[in-house]
C-alpha cells in the first residue's frame, strides 16, 4: 500500500510547527523589518488625491506631452484667495481698503528657500483694477478673487508655500469683515494627505476592538481570539512596508492604498486565522482533548487579586515616583507574565498536537491557501488596466492578502505548535461555570455539537420550501439591485471631501458666487502653432468653443518654450462630472476639432482639462469591465469545474455572485448618489467613483469563492461518503453557517467601519463591500444556495462526457476517523453567541 504523501502546503506548515520557535521569531523580523525598512527609506510616497496623472493613457493626458514636447516652462501653479465681505459689496471704501491691503500683503510676501530669501508669488492680480472681463468680482460684488501664481515644483513649490498658512491666518485677524479661503492644489493635497492618515489611525483604533470582541464571542477564549489579531497586525506592518519600499523604489502610490491594506487585509487575515484556529481546536476536541478546566471560584478570585495589587502597586509607585515600589511592581509583573506564557505552553502529547496541526493545515489550511489564490487573481485582473493610479492599489492588495495566506501556513502553525491546548486559555465561560451560572456557560460555550444553532435549523427550512425561498429571496435581491440602473460613475473632485477641509469651502463658494464657471478649466492643446496660417482655424476654433452653452471666457493663450504648440484655456461652469461638461468635451472633440483641424491637414488638436480627464477616465473604467469580469468570470468557472467536476456548480455560483454584487451596486447607488440616509451617516451625495465597482466585483468574487469553496467542499465530502445530494448540502451548509457567519461578521465590522471615515471614496468602498459580503454570506450562502441545490438536486453534479478529461483535484486532505465513530466533518465551525 503507497503511504499517503501531504500536499506541499501540509508540508511547509508541519516544517514550521516542528521549527516553531525560529519560525515564530523570524516571522516578527521579516514582517516588522519590512515595515521598519519602508520608514528608513522615507515611508510611502503618495500622489496627489485630486490630480491628474498624465502617465495614463487618456487624451486628456497626452494633450500635455504635445504640450511639453517642445521643452517644458518655467513649472508654477495657481493660488486663489477668495474674498467675501460678511456686509455689504467690494464697492464700499471699507471692503475694498481691506482688498488692497491683502494684495499688498501677498505681493510683498517671502519665503525661505534653501536658506535664500525669495518671493512666495511671481504674480499677484489685483481683483478691483483687473478689466471686468477677467471675471474676478462675482456677479453681485460681494466677493473677489486674488489670483497668485507660485514658480517652482516639487520641494521648492513646498517651501514657497510653507509661511502661506501663517500668512492667511494674519490676515482674517487683520481683516475681519472678510471671509478669506485659500485654494492651492499643494495645500488642498496637504489637508487630505492629514484626512486620510487621521482616518487609517482612527478605522485602526476602532476595528481592531470591535474584531477582538467579535472573535472572543466565536472562539469564547481570549487567547484563542488573540491570535488572528497577531497575524492580521503583523500582516498589515509588512504590506504597509512593502508598499513603502515599492513606492520609494518604482512610482508613487495612490493616497487610498494604505487604507485599502487595512481594509482588505484586516479583514482577510482575521478570517484566514479563523478558519486555521477553529480546525485545529475542533480536531483536540475530537480527539478527547478536554479544553475545558474548572478551578473554584476561589482560585479565580486569587489570581484577579493577584493582578490588581500588582497593577496597584505599578500606579501608586508611578504616581508617588518612588523606585523601590516601581521596581517591585514591574517584577512582580513580569513574573506574572512570564508564569501565565509557561501556563499556555503545552508540554503534553506532542503527536497529538502535531496531529490536529497536519489536520488542520490540510483542510482548512488549503482551503486558505486556494482562497487567498483566488482573491489575488481575481485582483490581478485588474492590471489590465494601464492605469498607474489603480495599480498601485492593486499591488498593495495583493500584497496583503500574499503575506496573511504565507503566515496561514507558517506563523499560524507555529504558534499553535507553541501553545497547544493553550491556546483555549482564558475561556469566558470558565469563570461562569465555577459560579454556577449554566445559563450563560450555554450561552458562551464554543464547544457545541456541529450542525446545532440557527443557522442548521434555517438550512432546514429552506430546503423545506426550496421554490417559495428562491422566488422570494430572489424578487428581494434583485428589487435591492434596481437602482444600479440609474448608476453615475465619475471622477473624485473636491467636492466630495469633507468641508472641513479649507480648499473644499473655497470651490462651493466660487461655485455659488460665479455660477457661470470659474476655476473648471477646458484646454486645448494645438500644434504648429508657430505656422501663420494656423492662427485662422484656431480664431474660427475659439469662437465655436465660446459659442456652446456652458462655455465661458476670456479665452487665455500660452505657448510651449519652443513656441510651436499653443495652449487655449477656456473655462467651464458646474463640476467636472457633470453629464452636460463631457457633452461638450465629446462635442468638441467630434465636431469642431475635426471642422477647424481636419485629420488629413498638418495641425493637431487635443481636448484636456479636468471635465475631459474626468470623462476619459470614466470611460476607460467603463469599456475595461467586460475584460476584467471575463477575466474573473472565467477564472471562477475554471477553478470549480476542476475542483468539483459539475459544470452546474460553476454557471450557478456565478449567477448567485452576479446577485448579490448587483444588489450591493443598488445600494451602493442609492446611498452615496441618490442621498437616501445622507443625513444619518453625514455625507454629501454625489457621482460613485469611477473604479469603485470594478474594485468591489474583483474583491467580492474572491471572497465569495472562499465561502463558496468552503461550502462546496463539505457538501462534496458528505455525498462522497455516501448521503444523497439532499442530505449532502443540508448537512455540508449547516456545519459551515456558524463559521462563515463568524467570519462574515468581522469582514462586515472591518467594511463598515470604513464608512464611518471622512473620505468618501473610502467610505463608497467601505459600504459597498460591507453589504456585498452580509448579503453573500447570508441570504445567499443560507437561503439560495440550499434552495437551488435542493432544486436541482443530483443535477448539480452533472458533468458533460466531453470534460471527462479534467484532472481530479482534492481541496482538502481526507481526515482520518477515529474507531467507532464518522470521520468528523466540522471545518471549524464556530458560531456567533446565539446562533
Amino acid at each position: 500500500m503507497t503511504a499517503r504523501v501531504d500536499p506541499w502546503t501540509v508540508r511547509v506548515a508541519m516544517w514550521s510547527a516542528r521549527h516553531r520557535w525560529p519560525v515564530f521569531a523570524l516571522w516578527f523580523v521579516g514582517t516588522v523589518g519590512l515595515f521598519v525598512a519602508s520608514i528608513a527609506m522615507g515611508g510611502t510616497r503618495a500622489q496627489s488625491a485630486v490630480s491628474t496623472d498624465t502617465r495614463a493613457k487618456y487624451e486628456s493626458a497626452k494633450a500635455y506631452d504635445v504640450f511639453n514636447a517642445g521643452g517644458t516652462k518655467d513649472p508654477s501653479q495657481s493660488f486663489y484667495l477668495v474674498a467675501q465681505a460678511r456686509a455689504g459689496t467690494v464697492s464700499d471704501p471699507a471692503v475694498a481698503t481691506s482688498i488692497e491691503s491683502i494684495v499688498a500683503a501677498l505681493t510683498s510676501a517671502t519665503s525661505d528657500v534653501d536658506g535664500q530669501t525669495a518671493k512666495t508669488f511671481d504674480t499677484v492680480a489685483d481683483p478691483l483694477k483687473a478689466p471686468a472681463t477677467a471675471g474676478l468680482v462675482s456677479p453681485d460684488r460681494t466677493t473677489v478673487r486674488i489670483v497668485a501664481r507660485v514658480k517652482g515644483d516639487g520641494a521648492i513649490l513646498e517651501k514657497k508655500l510653507a509661511p502661506v498658512p501663517a500668512l492667511l491666518d494674519r490676515l482674517r485677524d487683520e481683516n475681519p469683515a472678510l471671509e478669506l479661503l485659500a485654494l492651492n492644489n499643494t495645500l488642498a493635497n496637504k489637508e487630505i494627505s492629514e484626512v486620510i492618515n487621521s482616518d487609517l489611525d482612527g478605522s485602526l483604533r476602532l476595528t481592531i476592538p470591535l474584531t477582538f470582541l467579535i472573535l472572543l464571542v466565536a472562539f469564547g477564549a481570549l487567547v484563542a481570539a488573540s491570535v488572528p489579531l497577531m497575524l492580521a497586525i503583523t500582516s498589515l506592518l509588512a504590506a504597509f512596508g512593502m508598499l513603502g519600499i515599492y513606492s520609494q523604489l518604482v512610482a508613487p502610490v495612490s493616497p487610498y492604498a494604505s487604507q485599502l491594506i487595512v481594509l482588505i487585509g484586516l479583514a482577510v487575515a482575521v478570517d484566514y486565522s479563523l478558519f486555521m484556529v477553529t480546525r485545529y481546536r475542533a480536531e483536540r476536541h475530537r480527539r478527547g482533548y478536554d479544553s475545558h478546566r474548572f478551578h473554584a471560584g476561589s482560585t479565580y478570585l486569587r489570581r484577579i487579586l493577584l493582578t490588581v495589587a500588582a497593577v496597584g502597586v505599578l500606579g501608586i509607585a508611578g504616581a508617588t515616583g518612588s523606585t523601590i515600589a516601581l521596581g517591585l511592581a514591574a517584577a512582580g509583573l513580569v513574573v506574572l507574565g512570564a508564569w501565565s506564557i509557561r501556563r499556555l505552553m503545552e508540554r503534553g502529547n506532542e503527536t497529538e498536537k502535531l496531529g490536529a496541526i497536519q489536520i488542520a493545515s490540510g483542510t482548512a489550511g488549503r482551503a486558505v491557501f486556494f482562497s487567498g489564490l483566488a482573491v489575488m487573481i481575481s485582483i490581478a485582473g485588474l492590471f489590465m488596466l494601464d492605469d498607474p493610479f489603480f495599480r498601485s492599489m492593486a499591488i498593495g492588495t495583493i500584497g496583503v492578502v500574499l503575506i496573511s495566506v504565507v503566515g496561514s501556513l507558517t506563523f499560524l502553525p507555529a504558534t499553535l505548535a507553541i501553545l497547544g491546548n493553550g491556546v483555549n486559555a482564558g475561556q469566558v465561560a470558565i469563570p461562569f461555570q465555577a459560579l454556577g451560572l449554566g445559563p450563560i456557560v450555554r450561552l458562551l460555550d464554543r464547544n457545541r455539537d456541529e450542525g446545532s444553532g440557527l443557522w442548521s435549523a434555517l438550512t432546514r427550512a429552506v430546503m423545506a420550501r426550496p421554490v417559495i425561498s428562491a422566488v422570494a429571496v430572489g424578487a428581494i435581491l434583485l428589487a435591492l439591485a434596481s437602482p444600479f440602473l440609474r448608476l453615475h460613475i465619475g471622477s473624485t473632485d473636491l467636492d466630495s471631501f469633507p468641508d472641513r477641509i479649507e480648499a473644499v469651502r473655497a470651490v462651493n463658494l466660487m461655485s455659488a458666487k460665479w455660477p457661470e464657471g470659474s476655476t473648471l478649466p477646458l484646454t486645448a492643446i494645438v500644434t504648429r502653432a508657430d505656422d501663420p496660417s494656423t492662427k485662422p482655424a484656431v480664431d474660427r476654433f475659439a469662437a465655436d468653443v465660446l459659442a456652446i452653452p456652458g462655455v465661458s471666457g476670456p479665452m487665455t493663450t500660452d505657448l510651449s518654450r519652443d513656441g510651436k504648440v499653443a495652449l487655449l484655456g477656456f473655462t467651464l461652469a458646474g463640476t467636472l462630472n457633470d453629464y452636460r461638461n463631457w457633452d461638450i468635451v465629446r462635442q468638441v472633440r467630434s465636431q469642431i476639432v475635426p471642422k477647424e483641424f481636419p485629420p488629413r491637414g498638418d495641425v493637431r488638436a487635443y481636448i484636456t482639462g479636468d471635465a475631459a480627464f474626468a470623462m476619459d477616465q470614466t470611460d476607460f473604467y467603463s469599456n475595461s469591465m467586460p475584460l476584467v469580469f471575463a477575466f474573473v468570470l472565467g477564472l471562477s468557472v475554471v477553478l470549480l469545474l476542476v475542483a468539483f467536476r459539475s459544470i452546474v456548480i460553476p454557471i450557478k455560483a456565478i449567477l448567485l455572485n452576479l446577485l448579490s454584487t448587483s444588489a450591493a451596486y443598488g445600494l451602493l447607488t442609492l446611498v452615496f448618489q441618490e442621498g437616501f440616509l445622507k443625513d444619518e451617516l453625514g455625507f454629501k451625495p454625489g457621482v460613485i467613483e469611477a473604479f469603485i465597482p470594478l474594485f468591489i466585483f474583483t474583491i467580492l468574487f474572491g471572497l465569495s469563492m472562499d465561502y463558496h469553496v468552503f461550502i462546496l467542499t463539505r457538501i462534496k465530502e458528505a455525498r462522497d461518503r455516501g448521503l444523497d445530494s439532499n442530505a449532502a448540502v443540508a448537512r455540508g451548509i449547516s456545519i459551515t453557517s456558524g463559521t462563515i457567519t463568524s467570519a462574515a461578521a468581522i469582514m462586515v465590522v472591518v467594511f463598515g467601519v470604513f464608512v464611518t471615515l471622512q473620505i468618501t471614496v473610502i467610505r463608497q468602498l467601505g459600504f459597498g463591500l460591507a453589504i456585498a459580503v452580509l448579503l453573500d454570506a447570508t441570504v445567499v450562502r443560507s437561503i439560495l444556495l440550499p434552495a437551488t441545490m435542493r432544486l436541482l438536486g443530483e443535477w448539480n453534479w452533472w458533468l458533460p462526457r466531453f470534460l471527462g478529461w479534467l484532472p481530479r483535484v482534492t481541496i482538502e486532505i481526507e481526515s482520518e476517523p477515529e474507531a467507532g465513530r464518522p470521520a468528523d466533518t466540522t471545518p471549524g465551525g464556530p458560531e456567533l453567541a446565539g446562533a
